[in-house]
């Protein structure tokens, strides 16, 4: 079973700041023939790509336009054509005065662009230069080029129109700057700011501007940024003598995180996220409406109108961040697209958070504190005592004997108590120190030497504190009082969690990278405390560790780096491989070796999952970093990069569905996918090449998720229906043609109340966003999936957007991870071709295993209550997957994070010419398979073992070569024979699931 990883390549110009630069378009222009120029940000020195649309209310045959900058922000480079039709000629010039663009469709004009958009047609390319910070430079578009070219649509007539103009432009962002955060314990009082050392000396002191702070973080290039939420600002303080920045939030600011090291975000009670630049320009904020400062890229990003405010924040893997409130829990990417959406339940409202290891997240609730990996999915928990009522958590990393755990430190004001936990990252919790604090209880936060910070008000008077102790519970000595005034101390105000958000980063240069620092106990903001101190031997892991299965022997080639600031070569590597749970012997690499291949002694590995552990021997060893590949379902076989066009690197894509065109035409689009981030559609050919780029029917800052192919959907031309993304209000998808116009909304409701014995599915509007979707053609129903409820609905095509509570079901594990869909082929029907028979296409979602894996399993409805069927096929070798399509052969599965598809071939292993499955091929097995063709009887799940001859048909003709091959010397079915395997020539018409 193969995997082909497809990357949908990405590239961007901006690595810096964007976050969410995506190229956008103003959404409220809806003229009638328009030329529209989008907007971006940039910093001086960087290139950067506008894209160009245009709108027409008549069918043009050709349209003309040229572009004017201004000359002291930009210099044009160049302009590409776009459109999704190949025209027949495409003129272009490039002068430092402007860009002129003219595109005829047709030179017989038998062609024309129909009515419609707006319609991306070009991309247009500039450098950013100095002069330009701090100012909007814009491009308009007009009459440009030598001859003049004019912004003009010509009908197929002859006719001219002139459009309006719409211009955009590029907003040009101050350099970024250049620091690193340091060991400070930093407080904020009304007013004003400070930060201490470890030993209470206050070094850094300054005023900030008026109202209570209610928020602090710290930013990757040591800023501080406060948040005043009364008085509706934030202030940048720190790192002197860079001057104080205070920005304008609008109403209702609730909670501060990181964006990198550029910039921050607030959340807001609406839902919604303000943007900032680390020079405080507002990238995305307000609404138009005049409701706090609008963004000069856009309005504020909609992360979904989630019934709690979110006011608690922890860095998560990557780019992203883990947002909390009452019982929502969060994990947005930095362009504010939501990938995980937990409801934590009833009764479990959230305290806190804190970042957790590998991108996990702990998560404080009035009894317990949890551990969620990065889909969302409870790791661990731990039990509080009973009766109390904890508000704040902070976590650090600290030695127990020869590994590192992290120390969980829970404040219950209450009781004037902090709870401590060590936290083993095989998720054995045991309790260590309790703490007693009879000073304010307001707040806890760890700093870089592992000392735990308390501050509060003192009861009694009005005077603010601030003590420290060690990890073991000792007081430190430094017991500081702050008379008359209120204090806030936060989780991230004494360090920046530094392995969370930054791993790779070398704050001190020491050379040792952040993860390094915390691996062996050393302080990441100090440069005299590096990881040898700690531990004399420290040896660093490797940098990377991949792998990927090769040739049809399975063979696994695993390559990997190592970088250490006091060798060049480690003695050797140890690499361990744990096949379906059972460890091999470990095998010693040479020391300047980069790769290995494991051929298992020359048999090739196994079907079934195999963990790779590597770790580096140089004195000690290192802590080990591990890779999973997959033979079987899910087997990695090749990855190829693909162009989305105008992309540039570093863009960020996030391909969260797909689907498939069954009888595309030859050099027509076969498949289709959503790319959530940028609002884009994606026809592409067999082999994922992106022909044309289709905008999202959903308006802008509104994600498109799931998708689904309708032949014959609309009045006889193929349709596509696409799922909004956004979780606030009803379920909504729009059903648009190929070229992305519009043709009906279905927003949906169940209309019956629930099935008898079957899930409960009340009356009234269904909410939540859209994830994967699926379409039976057979019986003109779509699936989607629910993320929010993990539940799938399943919807007549061409109705009112009701659903049928007899095919709509609870997912069947539930809290099992979901976002994908799909059906499969019909199954044969029995008896003769002539025969006929209903057909009920498999239903295929993904899962999750009860030790955290993915995986894609079958199954089947009956009266509203799905049962699993069969296995599942793994999907442990794919970061994050998302959408699903089964294309007749093959899954293929969407990564939601990294704009990339896989193919998996999910041939399941089997004897050929053995459809009684009775393990030999005898008199038994033709009889079986006539059966099967002539009475109606029972045929295999594995339709490939009636398949003897291997001609990709089941018919008479099969049993005929089997018996030739048991008593007339014939020969032997094709492989796999001797001993069962994967198909070798798999085919729809006979799967093997």
């Amino acid at each position: 079973m193969k995997m082909q990883r497809r990357h949908l390549a990405s590239r961007w110009w901006l690595g810096l700041i964007v976050l969410s630069a995506a190229l956008l378009q103003d959404g409220s222009l809806r003229a009638d023939n328009v030329v529209s120029v989008g907007t971006t940000a940039s910093t001086a020195g960087q290139s950067v790509i506008l894209p160009i649309f245009i709108e027409n209310d008549v069918d043009i045959a050709a349209y003309s336009f040229g572009l004017l900058h201004e000359a002291s922000s930009l210099n044009p480079t160049g302009i590409s054509y776009a459109g999704a039709v190949i025209p027949d000629f495409i003129g272009s010039s490039v002068t430092p005065e402007g860009i002129a663009f003219g595109v005829l469709i047709n030179f017989q004009l038998e062609e024309v662009i129909p009515v419609g958009g707006p319609s991306l047609v070009a991309y247009a390319s500039y450098d950013v230069l100095a002069a330009g910070v701090g100012f909007f430079a814009t491009v308009t578009p007009g009459t440009a080029g030598n001859p003049p070219i004019d912004v003009v649509f010509a009908l197929p007539d002859a006719t001219e129109i002139t459009p309006t103009v719409s211009p955009g432009g590029v907003a040009v962002l101050s350099p970024d700057p250049d620091g690193s955060p340091t060991n400070r314990i930093r407080v904020a009082f009304p007013g004003s700011f400070s930060a201490y050392t470890p030993d209470g000396v206050l070094l850094e002191s300054e005023v900030t501007s008026p109202g209570a702070p209610t928020d602090l973080i710290v930013d990757g290039n040591g800023h501080t940024w406060l948040l005043m939420a009364e008085t509706q600002t934030v202030c940048r303080v720190g790192i002197q003598p860079e001057p104080k920045i205070v920005v304008s939030t609008g109403p209702e600011p609730r909670a501060l995180g990181p964006l990198g090291g550029n910039g921050i975000f607030v959340t807001h009670s609406d839902g919604t996220l303000q943007v900032m630049h680390n020079d405080g320009t507002v990238l995305f904020g307000g609404d138009e409406q005049g409701n706090g400062p609008d963004g000069v890229l856009g309005t504020a990003l909609d992360i979904g109108s989630a019934p709690f405010d979110l006011i608690h924040f922890a860095a998560g893997p990557g780019s992203t961040s883990w947002l909390g409130g009452g019982e929502s829990l969060l994990r947005i990417q930095s362009n504010g697209n939501v990938v995980v959406d937990v409801d934590t339940g009833p009764g479990y409202p959230i305290q806190d958070l804190a970042a957790g290891p590998g991108g996990s997240v702990y998560v404080l609730h009035l009894g317990r504190v949890d551990r969620r990996v990065a889909d969302g999915s409870k790791a661990a928990y731990v039990e509080l005592p009973p009766g109390i009522a904890p508000t704040k958590l902070a976590v650090t990393t600290i030695q127990a004997g020869d590994e590192r755990i992290d120390r969980i430190a829970v404040l219950n004001p209450s009781s004037n108590q902090v709870f401590q936990y060590d936290w083993h990252h095989d998720d054995v919790v045991v309790a260590a120190e309790t703490m007693t604090h009879n000073r304010g209880v307001g707040s806890i936060a760890w700093d870089g030497d592992r000392q735990l910070w308390i501050a509060g008000q003192e009861a009694g008077t009005n005077d603010a504190t601030l003590t420290s102790y060690n990890a073991d519970g000792s007081p430190t000595g430094v017991d500081l009082t702050f008379a008359g005034l209120t204090i806030l101390l936060t989780e991230n105000s004494a360090a920046v969690p530094a392995v969370s958000a930054f791993p790779d980063a070398d704050f001190d240069g020491d050379d040792y990278s952040n993860i390094n620092e915390q691996a062996a106990g050393s302080n990441p903001f100090d440069s005299a405390d590096d990881p040898t101190d700690e531990v004399p031997d420290y040896t660093p892991p490797v940098d990377s560790f991949s792998g990927v299965i090769i040739g049809d022997n399975h063979f696994a080639f695993l390559e990997w780096t190592w970088s250490s600031p006091t060798a060049d070569f480690p003695q050797f590597y140890e690499i361990t491989r744990t096949t379906d749970g059972v460890a091999g012997d470990p095998v010693v690499i040479e020391g300047t070796a980069t790769s290995w291949i494991d051929e298992n002694g020359g048999d090739g590995l196994p079907d079934g999952v195999h963990e790779y552990d590597i770790i580096v021997i140089l004195g000690g060893s290192s802590d080990c970093l591990s890779t999973v590949l997959v033979v079987g379902g899910g087997e990695t076989a090749s990855e190829t990069p693909i162009d989305v066009p105008g992309s540039e690197e570093g863009e960020l894509t996030e391909i969260y569905d797909i689907t498939a065109d069954p009888n595309p035409q030859p050099g027509e689009a076969k498949y289709y996918l959503s790319d959530a981030v940028n609002g884009k559609i994606y026809p592409c050919n067999e082999d994922f090449m992106v022909l044309a780029v289709i905008q999202s029917p959903f308006v802008d800052g509104e994600p498109v998720t799931g998708i689904a192919f309708i032949e014959n959907g609309f009045v006889g031309q193929d349709t596509l229906v696409v799922g909004n993304g956004s979780s606030g209000g009803q379920m909504h998808l729009i059903e648009i043609t190929l070229i992305g116009d519009y043709i009906r909304d279905y927003f949906l409701y169940n209309p019956l109340p629930a099935v008898p014995n079957g899930p409960k599915f009340l009356p009234g509007a269904i909410a939540g966003k859209s994830g994967g979707m699926g379409y039976d053609e057979d019986s003109e129903t779509m699936y989607i999936t629910g993320p929010d409820s993990c539940e799938i609905y399943g919807m007549l095509h061409g109705g009112d957007g009701a659903i049928n509570a007899e095919q709509s079901f609870p997912h069947p594990i539930q809290g099992a991870q979901q976002k994908g869909c799909t059906t499969g082929n019909c199954p044969p029907s029995p008896g003769p071709p002539w025969a006929g028979g209903d057909c009920t296409a498999p239903i295929y979602i993904t899962s999750q295993t009860a030790d955290g894996t993915l995986e894609i399993i079958e199954v089947s409805v009956s009266g509203g209550v799905a049962t699993q069927v069969g296995e599942g096929i793994t999907l442990a070798a794919i970061d994050d997957p998302g959408g699903i399509l089964f294309d007749g052969e093959n899954f293929i599965i969407t990564g939601n994070s990294d704009g990339t598809v896989y193919e998996v071939q999910v041939t399941g292993n089997f004897t050929r010419g053995d459809p009684n499955e009775d393990g030999v091929v005898d008199i038994g097995d033709p009889i079986y398979e006539l059966s099967y063709l002539f009475v109606n009887g029972p045929a295999p799940e594995c339709f490939a073992r009636l398949d003897a001859n291997d001609d990709n048909l089941v018919d008479i003709a099969d049993t005929i070569f089997l018996l030739t091959f048991l008593f007339n010397n014939g020969p032997q079915p094709p492989e796999p024979f001797d001993v069962a395997g994967p198909d070798p020539t798999p085919s729809s018409v006979t799967p093997c699931p």
